[in-house]
C-alpha cells in the first residue's frame, strides 16, 4: 500500500515498476492474482497481445472504474479482431464494428480505447498506422435529464442512512462518485475538505458550512469515511447499487448517480454565476463548464 491505494510491483528490467490496483483491498488481490497468472508473452504483432500488453503496462494512471470499463471493453476487442494482425486492420472494419454495434455510444467506447491501443502499438514499434484516425465515430446525443427536487426528495426518502449523506455530498459539492468514495479522515482538514479529483489530479478545497460538517460528523467510518460489507471501506460499486436500490424504490426512472453533479453544478450557475459553477466543478475552462449544463439548464423568462 502507498497512502490509500494497494500497488504490485514487479521488477521490469532491473527496475520497480509500480502498477495502480485498487483502494479496495479485495479488489486489489483479485486484480494482482489477474497478473501474476499471465505471464508477460513476447508480442506476435496480433491486436490481441497488443490490448493484453496495453492492460498491464498502461492503466496504473487510470481510475478504477476506467481500468475495469476497459478490461470489458477488451474482451470483445479481442474476440472481434484479436486474431487479426495490428496491420491488417483497415479503417474499414472500424467503421464496419460502429456500424454493426447495437449500442451506439458503447460502441464508441471502445473504440476509443482501441485507438489508444494503436497508440501505444505505434510507440512500441509493433505497427505503422492507426487505422481507427479520421473514422468518425457515432452520433452521441448529450444527456440532458435534471432530477427534480420531487424526484430527489423520493430518493432520498427511499436511501438507506450512509447513501442519504452520500447524496447529499454530491448536491453540495459536486463531486463525482469515485471522488466521494476514497475520502479518508485525513481530507478533513482545519480549513476545509480537501479533495484530489481523480480525473485532473487537481486538488480543491471545500470550506467548512454548517451543512458540510454535518455531513461529515455523522460518517462512521473511523479511516475511510464510508463503511462497506463486513467493515470495510464502501467501494464504488458499492455506491452504485445503493443508488440503484434507492432509485428503484422511489420508483424514478432514469436517474443516473451523475445527475448530481449536473445538478449541484447548474444550481452553482444559478447562485453564484459561471466562475462559482467552474470552480465548483473543478474544470479547467469555463466553456468545459458551460457545455456540461447548458442542456440541464431550464431559463425563466416573463411574457412580455
Amino acid at each position: 500500500m502507498k497512502g490509500p491505494v494497494y500497488y504490485y510491483t514487479p521488477y521490469v528490467d532491473g527496475k520497480v515498476k509500480w502498477i495502480r490496483l485498487s483502494r479496495d483491498y479485495a479488489t486489489a488481490i483479485r486484480m494482482w492474482a489477474e497478473y501474476e497468472n499471465e505471464p508477460e508473452k513476447a508480442d506476435d504483432g496480433t491486436v490481441a497481445s497488443a490490448i493484453k500488453r496495453y492492460l498491464r503496462e498502461c492503466l496504473s494512471d487510470k481510475a478504477e472504474r476506467t481500468r475495469a470499463d476497459y478490461k470489458r471493453y477488451s474482451e470483445r476487442l479481442i474476440k472481434v479482431f484479436g486474431h487479426m494482425q495490428l496491420r491488417e486492420v483497415k479503417s474499414s472494419h472500424i467503421a464496419m464494428f460502429l456500424d454493426r454495434s447495437k449500442a451506439k455510444v458503447t460502441a464508441n467506447r471502445h473504440i476509443a480505447m482501441f485507438s489508444s491501443v494503436y497508440a501505444m502499438a505505434l510507440r512500441w514499434g509493433l505497427c505503422e498506422v492507426n487505422p481507427i484516425l479520421g473514422v468518425r465515430r457515432n452520433k452521441e446525443k448529450a444527456r440532458d435529464r435534471y432530477i427534480t427536487d420531487e424526484e430527489l426528495s423520493k430518493i432520498r426518502d427511499a436511501a438507506m442512512p450512509q447513501m442519504r449523506l452520500i447524496i447529499d455530498l454530491a448536491l453540495i459539492t459536486g463531486l463525482r462518485r469515485g471522488d466521494i468514495v476514497g475520502l479518508r479522515r485525513r481530507h478533513c482538514t482545519k480549513d476545509g475538505l480537501e479533495v484530489q479529483i481523480n480525473k485532473t489530479g487537481q486538488k480543491v478545497i471545500f470550506s467548512w458550512t454548517p451543512e458540510l460538517r454535518s455531513i461529515i460528523d455523522q460518517c462512521e467510518g473511523k479511516d475511510y469515511l464510508w463503511i462497506g460489507r463486513y467493515g470495510k471501506p464502501l467501494s464504488d460499486a458499492g455506491v452504485s447499487c445503493g443508488w440503484g436500490r434507492a432509485v428503484k424504490k422511489a420508483r424514478v426512472v432514469d436517474a443516473h448517480f451523475h445527475d448530481l453533479r449536473a445538478r449541484a453544478i447548474t444550481q452553482a450557475k444559478r447562485r453564484g454565476g459561471i466562475d462559482y459553477a467552474q470552480a465548483l466543478a473543478a474544470h479547467s475552462t469555463s466553456e468545459m463548464t458551460e457545455r456540461y449544463i447548458r442542456n440541464r439548464e431550464v431559463v425563466k423568462i416573463d411574457p412580455l
